[in-house]
């Protein structure tokens, strides 16, 4: 199976997808958007959470926000709290959490 982190969509070139399909293997294309029926609006919901959230966010990769959420979610949970990792995005999404 592929996981394709790539700009260009694997998915959408026919002779990748006509050897996917031969050989039996799924072809994942991270940076490809789902479609507009699959895509989930904001509804306002987050509101109603009465969780705390800590948000970590950067202009750019390699510049520490895994590590600091990490890390966040060391501190809390050694100081008996429940704390969760959530990943987002593209690099998230290839490394895994």
């Amino acid at each position: 199976h592929i996981i394709n982190g790539l700009p260009e969509f694997l998915s959408d070139d026919e002779v990748c997808m006509g050897l996917a399909k031969k050989y039996n293997v799924s072809i994942f294309d991270v940076r490809k958007p789902p479609s507009k029926e699959n895509l989930k609006h904001f509804t306002g919901q987050i509101r109603d959470i009465l969780t705390p959230i800590i948000t970590v966010s950067g202009t750019d990769c390699a510049v520490g926000k895994r590590t600091t959420a990490l890390k966040l979610v060391e501190a809390l949970k050694n100081e008996g709290l429940n704390a969760i990792f959530i990943t987002t995005g593209q690099t998230g999404i290839l490394q895994g959490s």
